[in-house]
């Protein structure tokens, strides 16, 4: 399921602030992780969840510059055919999700069943 399926609300135009990928890029972040982190920001504002939003990215600097939230990608283990291990390493749990649901769908394919774990996630 993408961020932008599934039922959405309006944004108001005086409280949606844009999230530029590069923003994120610029923390540090890996280039495959800040279109994830943007995407997922602007999909929770279009479902009326604007805590979890465009409102967030203020505080992510804030948690980058306390060593807080670390930008580095996740590691994976795969235990078995049909399970998927992530260690988010204190990183952007908007990127390492959606990686653990697209792994487990791929495993689910092959194998039947699946199920993708994920530690460590900040957000």
């Amino acid at each position: 399921m993408s961020p932008r399926s599934g039922r959405t609300t309006p944004c108001s135009r005086s409280r949606a602030v844009p999230v530029d990928p590069r923003h994120v890029e610029a923390l540090g972040t890996p280039a495959e992780i800040p279109a994830d982190v943007a995407e997922v920001l602007v999909a929770s504002d279009r479902r009326g969840i604007e805590s979890q939003g465009t409102a967030r990215p203020l505080n992510y600097v804030a948690q980058i510059e306390a060593s807080v939230l670390a930008p580095p990608p996740a590691r994976h283990r795969a235990p078995t055919a049909a399970i998927a291990r992530f260690d988010a390493r204190n990183g952007w749990g908007h990127h390492v999700s959606r990686i653990a649901v697209n792994r487990a769908i791929e495993y689910a394919q092959e194998a039947g069943t699946a199920m993708a774990l994920v530690r460590n996630s900040n957000l």
